[in-house]
């Protein structure tokens, strides 16, 4: 199917997110686990709502929706690191996407800290150290920007990529 010349709006507000919903699942993104903690509790989410936000400072946007168990904890100055993720990560991906909950996410992936206590993958292909500097209410999501305080770079370079509900 390729769009018309003309395109009119449908009137029906439902439609619009349904069409929407089907346009963003063909875009592919990089997958990432975003982590925290909340004093000795360790929180992750699967992400592929990340992007990077400016070089100066250095920043990134994250897109949370707020009723993730992780949004609570990620508060002004509050720490995280985003986990890029490589193809062979996929176990941990879907662990954070919802097939594990809680500590048992943790499970999947070679897990360590780093400064603030905060997990972080060992071999993700970067980890990328944040505190966040501010936050946006938008809809169902919490717009998280978060000041980039320390990278972790690996030598892979083999992301695994999500695309139309699969992983690439």
């Amino acid at each position: 199917m390729s769009c018309p010349d003309t395109v009119q709006a449908p009137a029906d507000g439902e439609q619009v997110r349904e069409d929407f919903r089907l346009a963003m699942r063909r875009m592919a993104a990089a997958v990432a686990i975003v982590t925290c903690r909340k004093g000795d509790e360790w929180l992750g989410i699967t992400a592929t709502s990340m992007t990077s936000l400016s070089m100066d400072p250095p920043s990134l946007l994250i897109c949370v929706n707020r009723s993730a168990s992780i949004r609570a904890a990620l508060e002004p100055d509050a720490a995280f690191t985003a986990n890029l993720l490589e193809r062979r990560h996929k176990p941990v991906s879907d662990a954070f996407g919802g097939r594990a909950m809680g500590k048992e996410r943790f499970s999947f992936g070679h897990w360590g800290t780093c400064e603030r206590g905060v997990p972080m993958l060992r071999d993700a292909i970067a980890a990328i150290q944040c505190k966040v500097d501010r936050e946006v209410e938008y809809g169902t999501h919490t717009i998280v920007i978060g000041r980039v305080l320390n990278t972790c770079l690996s030598d892979e370079m083999n992301p695994l990529v999500y695309v139309n509900g699969n992983y690439q």
